[in-house]
């Protein structure tokens, strides 16, 4: 939008193009800087990069969640060299989808992955695209759960199985969501499954045991009543 802006737009295009996809390679995204002397026409100085990491915790955090077969897809609204970088460091595998194919992908027509999923592991690109991604997982048997901070997360957080906003997010995003992240980072989000987990465990060991006495108890009454009437 900047290079738009400016004057001399087609001779530093090609040369600004090149920086940003040299910067995207390595993760990093590039801001147009622009310059205007009084009312004059703007002129393009050049491309600053900005660089935000992934977190130091975040391929831990991956590599646990997928031992616990939960499969984690990254919905991203930045570039594909950008995505390509960060799943690399994140630890995943860099096989992408486009905004475009998700948009076919609607629940009557074939799923191109099997149910329990080789579907892609991010999609670049996609602001605003959320909610259908969302949709389309659904309506193929998949639980889902989102995390997101924006208000344009807050139609799919809502949409999603558990909604999940992280501490940063917007107060739209927190309204929309089922849990709110109280502290920075998604490892919280393993904790919160592995206790789920021991919470089920326990109701189901329960039941079992319960359902198991009642027989034992049933079974005990019948054969006295047998042996009682028996006797007579």
């Amino acid at each position: 939008m900047i290079l738009k802006l400016s004057s001399n737009a087609k001779q530093v295009n090609a040369s600004v193009d090149q920086a940003v996809n040299e910067f995207a390679a390595r993760g990093f995204r590039s801001l147009g800087v622009a310059r205007a002397e009084g009312n004059g026409a703007w002129q393009f100085l050049g491309v600053l990069p900005l660089f935000d990491p992934p977190r130091a915790d975040a391929k831990a955090t991956i590599a646990t969640a997928r031992q616990m077969g939960v499969e984690v897809k990254m919905v991203t609204g930045d570039a594909l060299a950008i995505a390509s970088e960060t799943a690399r460091t994140s630890g995943w595998a860099r096989t992408f989808s486009t905004p475009r194919a998700w948009a076919t992908r609607s629940a009557p027509k074939p799923w191109p992955w099997p149910r329990r999923s080789k579907a892609p592991t991010a999609t670049p690109g996609v602001p605003g695209a959320q909610y259908h991604i969302v949709d389309v997982l659904q309506k193929r048997g998949h639980i889902v759960g989102m995390t997101g901070d924006g208000v344009n997360d807050a139609p799919a957080l809502k949409k999603a199985d558990c909604g999940i906003a992280v501490s940063s997010a917007t107060d739209a995003a927190r309204a929309a969501a089922s849990i709110v992240l109280t502290t920075p980072g998604l490892s919280v989000i393993i904790d919160a499954i592995k206790e789920s987990r021991k919470i089920f465990q326990r109701m189901n060991s329960y039941a079992i045991y319960r359902i198991a006495e009642t027989l034992r108890v049933l079974l005990f009454i019948s054969l006295a009543i047998l042996i009682s009437t028996s006797s007579r």
